[in-house]
Order: structure tokens, then sequence, then C-alpha cells
């Protein structure tokens, strides 16, 4: 038998497979108990109705971040009390910069009404589709989607990659995989160029 190092240890010929064996179902079970944190970094839509809703009120605060913007909106109901809905967009600001929708279109202190699908699971929380400014003006925020209000607007499926002068030649630019990479159009129907799928030759 062969001396442990540890004093008073004595192994077994068994005893190493065990230790590797607890091992194993150690780091099987801590996998398994993260699994679902990492599955949850992108999340579904499934937890908002298929109905569209409109909420109407005063634009509080903008969160212009990927991977979606936010809005804070303070609404007054009926009986004179005030909530503040929190607004998630369709979109993110980097499909916002290809379809004409920006930043400073959205203005603290306005009234707006947003459409989109009210969650289900946390109150007072709305995935927003389209947003009308007291101008007239609409913004939508995602390019699959429709005006809802106005024929004067941003964003939508008419409107995606507007400025497609802007986009750069990827290529002279020579940043290898240091850039941001998407699609560089989305409408249905289109001829997408792939970049970087040309022949090495």
């Amino acid at each position: 038998m062969i001396k442990s190092r540890r004093a008073g240890f004595l192994p077994t010929n068994t005893e190493p497979r065990k230790l590797l064996s607890l091992r194993y179902v150690l780091l099987t079970f801590i996998s398994l108990t993260l699994l679902p944190l990492t599955l949850a970094a992108h999340h579904s839509r499934s937890e908002f109705s298929e109905e569209i809703s409109e909420v109407k009120g005063e634009l509080l605060k903008v969160y212009w971040r990927n991977p979606h913007a936010g809005l804070d909106v303070r609404i007054t109901n009926r009986d004179g009390s005030e909530e503040v809905w929190r607004v998630e967009t369709y979109g993110s600001p980097n499909l916002f910069s290809r379809m004409g929708v920006k930043r400073e279109h959205f203005t603290v202190g306005e009234q707006i009404t947003v459409a989109g699908n009210v969650s289900t699971k946390r109150p007072r929380y709305i995935l927003g589709s389209n947003v009308l400014f007291e101008s007239g003006m609409e913004a939508v925020l995602s390019a699959t989607i429709e005006p809802r209000w106005s024929q004067e607007h941003v964003g939508g499926s008419d409107q995606s990659d507007v400025d497609l002068s802007k986009i750069v030649d990827a290529a002279s630019e020579d940043r290898g995989i240091f850039r941001i990479w998407s699609m560089s159009e989305r409408n249905a129907g289109r001829e997408r160029h792939m970049p970087f799928q040309e022949s090495l030759t």
C-alpha cells in the first residue's frame, strides 16, 4: 500500500477513482446549475402578449444602449393616479442608426404614445414597436414593422439601411475582426451582400 501525502490517510485502490468520479459529478452539477443563467442572457419575446396596446404619457428617461434601448414613460390613469411604464424597444440603437432613428428624436418631457406588446410577467412593462411624438412624426422601432399612425416617420421596413452610402468599405479599412458585425440590409426580397464571402484566390 502507498502512503498518502496527507498524514494518517491510506487510500485503497478504488478511492482515487471515487474522488475522480466525485469531481465529475460536482463539475456536472455546477455546469447544469449555471446553464439556465447563460441561456437567459438573450431572452425571447415569449413573455409579451400578442395583442398590441398603447401607452400615452410623458417621456421621463431614455436608455440608448445595446442590445435594446429603453424609455420610461409616466402615464396618468383615469382616476388621476400616475404610473411609470418601462418601454423596451423592439430594435437596438445599432439597428436604429441604419434606419434613421436617432437619440435626438426622443425629447424628455414630451408627450408620446407608444404601441407595443405588454409583458405578461412584469407589471408596467411593454415591448415598444412604434412611438408617436407630439409633432406627429413617428419612430418605427423595427426593420420589419410598418408605421402605425403617420406617413411622416423614421425607421421601419421601408427605411431600413437608408444610409448605405455611409457604410465603409470594410476591406479598405483593414480592421480584421475588430468591427461591428451585422447584416447591411434587412428587407425581405432584397439581394444581400455578405462581406468577406469572396473567394480567397
